[in-house]
């Protein structure tokens, strides 16, 4: 040991030229006192904690590990999975509120659960019902402020079934456009063409420009619904059977696809206790 000391202060004093190239073995040379004291720290380490045998994976207890093991994963899985589903419910009502500041309102978040109905009868199963104050009638929204659509009966305890404004069996509804950038308040008459398409139809001659807003404006309609937004214009077509009339194609605010979370709004009245 006293002859390695001796050797490295020497090198320490040398020019850096000079021990640059078997500075690699002088590091070799430096350890070796440490090398009985690493020994020693291993056989310590290995008395405190003795290595684990190999366990056999076709034995009982491998089997049973496994099996809790999946199990643990499972759940924790799920916890994620719910985990973001509350994420959103909390994301989506957020935005409601932004969107209507009105505390007497009820904004009860609900899950998408399936496309109830198919066809000319398209129905979207929530997961929410009569327990969270919900009755027929009660608007839809999505991202704040886009019409998904009205609760219809029957209403379950837990659930219920949203007919959305893009069905065709949705009944001519009043509106108004507005440009985002001010200059255009028109009423309007949206409805629901044979092939799914959302038209809006304003008084002769008029051409609304593209990205015109068209909100809801019917007394038919929970007043929680009042001013929401059922689409955005997209294109004008000019029917065949019709040469002076103007059909505004519509780009429906909720997206008809992939839909995970929605919020129901209601008097906040009605909520139960």
């Amino acid at each position: 040991m006293l002859v390695t000391g001796v050797l490295l202060v020497v090198t320490s004093f040398a020019p850096a030229r000079f021990v640059a190239p078997w500075s690699g073995e002088l590091e070799k040379v430096a350890w070796i006192p440490f090398v009985p004291l690493g020994l020693l720290l291993g056989q310590v380490r290995s008395w405190l904690r003795p290595a684990i045998p190999e366990l056999d994976l076709q034995s009982p207890l491998a089997q049973q590990l496994v099996k809790e093991r999946d199990s643990y994963r499972g759940l924790y899985h799920a916890a994620k999975i719910e985990a973001e589903r509350l994420a959103r419910e909390l994301q989506e009502t957020g935005r409601a509120r932004a969107a209507d500041h009105d505390p007497r309102v009820a904004l009860v978040p609900a899950s998408v659960l399936a496309l109830d109905g198919v066809g000319r009868n398209p129905l979207i199963r929530i997961g929410q019902g009569r327990a969270a104050g919900i009755v027929e009638g009660d608007v839809v929204v999505h991202g704040g402020d886009a019409i998904v659509g009205r609760v219809v009966s029957p209403i379950g305890r837990g659930g219920c079934s949203v007919m959305p404004i893009w069905s065709p069996l949705t009944k001519r509804v009043n509106a108004r456009a507005r440009d985002p950038v001010g200059g255009i308040d028109l009423p309007l008459q949206v409805s629901v063409t044979a092939s799914g398409a959302l038209v809006a139809q304003a008084p002769t001659g008029i051409e609304l420009p593209q990205g015109t807003h068209v909100l809801l404006d019917d007394r038919e309609w929970s007043p929680e619904a009042q001013g929401m937004m059922i689409g955005t214009v997209l294109r004008i077509e000019q029917p065949d059977e019709s040469p002076l009339q103007r059909l505004h194609v519509l780009q429906p605010a909720a997206p008809s696809q992939g839909l995970d979370v929605v919020v129901v709004k209601f008097p906040r009245s009605r909520e139960p206790s």
